[in-house]
C-alpha cells in the first residue's frame, strides 16, 4: 500500500491534444491572446470503512470521477 496520491488536474478531457478537434465538447480551451483561464478543485480524502451509500451518492452528484 502507498502512503501518497499523486493528482494532475486538467482543465480537458484524457488526450484532448490528439483527438483531431477542437471544440467545447472535449473540453480543450483554447485562449487568445492576452486571454485568460480561472479554475479550482477540490479533493476529499476518505477511507473505505467512512463511505456510506450516502456520502457515495453525495460524492458522485458533486462530480467526484472516482472513490478508492
Amino acid at each position: 500500500m502507498s502512503n501518497f496520491v499523486c493528482f494532475e488536474p486538467v482543465s480537458h478531457v484524457a488526450d484532448a491534444h490528439n483527438r483531431g478537434s477542437v471544440d467545447k465538447w472535449n473540453g480543450l480551451p483554447v485562449l487568445g491572446h492576452g486571454e485568460s483561464l480561472a479554475a479550482g478543485c477540490s479533493f476529499a480524502v476518505m477511507w473505505g470503512d467512512q463511505l456510506t451509500s450516502k456520502s457515495k451518492s453525495r460524492r458522485a452528484s458533486e462530480g467526484v470521477a472516482a472513490i478508492c
